[in-house]
Formats: C-alpha cells, sequence, structure tokens
C-alpha cells in the first residue's frame, strides 16, 4: 500500500514507477489500524451480542500490548473483559465494566506513542552498490 500524501507531493521529476524513492506502510500500522477500527465499532455499538466477542477476542491482546500501560494491568484487563462476556444473562453491572475497560483500552490506544506507518523500500541496484 502506498501512501496517497506521497503521491499528491510527489515532485513531477520524478515517475511513479521509480522504486528507490517510494514509502510503504509497514505491516504492524495496517493490523493496527483494522484492528482498532474494529474496537472502536464494538466500543460505541448500541448493544452487543456475544458472537461480537469473537470477532476481537484475538485481538485484544495486539491492541492491550499497544497502551502504554504496565503489563500486570493489561493482564486484569483482558481477564476483566473475559469476565464480563461470561456473565449469561448480562447484568447492568457486568454491561457497566465492560465498557469502561474498553473506554479504558481506547484511551490507552490514544495515548500510546505515535510510531511512523512507512518503511523507506530502497531500490534493489542501490543494495548492489552498498556492497560493493
Amino acid at each position: 500500500m502506498r501512501s496517497r500524501h506521497f503521491f499528491l507531493t510527489l515532485p513531477s521529476s520524478l515517475s511513479f514507477s521509480d522504486v528507490s524513492a517510494s514509502r510503504i506502510i509497514t505491516k504492524e500500522h495496517v493490523v493496527t489500524a483494522m484492528f482498532v477500527g474494529n474496537f472502536i465499532g464494538i466500543v460505541f455499538a448500541r448493544s452487543l451480542h456475544y458472537q461480537f466477542y469473537s470477532w476481537y477476542f484475538y485481538s485484544l491482546p495486539y491492541l492491550l500490548w499497544r497502551t502504554p500501560f504496565p503489563t500486570w494491568l493489561r493482564l486484569i484487563m483482558f481477564l476483566g473483559i473475559e469476565l464480563c462476556w461470561n456473565v449469561y444473562p448480562s447484568t447492568p453491572s457486568s454491561s457497566g465494566l465492560l465498557l469502561c475497560l474498553h473506554l479504558i483500552i481506547l484511551v490507552g490506544l490514544w495515548l500510546a506513542p505515535s510510531v511512523d506507518p512507512y518503511q523507506l523500500k530502497e531500490h534493489p541496484k542501490s543494495q548492489i552498490h552498498k556492497k560493493a
């Protein structure tokens, strides 16, 4: 995937086939964007059904490790979410706790340090010249 901003600011002297200047979005950035987008949908859903948990259960460890929280808090939050989803039928307290845990994770993702989403891809010819 290529950055739209990169192509809008591309000088006219460079061609689009100039691989040495292309910037590619990292895999981690794509995964994070997809998981966070799905998680935001879960957080702000009007109602939650038990099958929703299967939609984002496997992304929770990744999302928790993207937050700046200490490991012990991440584990407690993961177990708290598991506990809330395992209450059947759901109660106002289990739903409220689930919402609070989701909001804490969302705030943690917002406060997480940003990482440059691009990696510089070098032209294969420039790598050959470096070795020589």
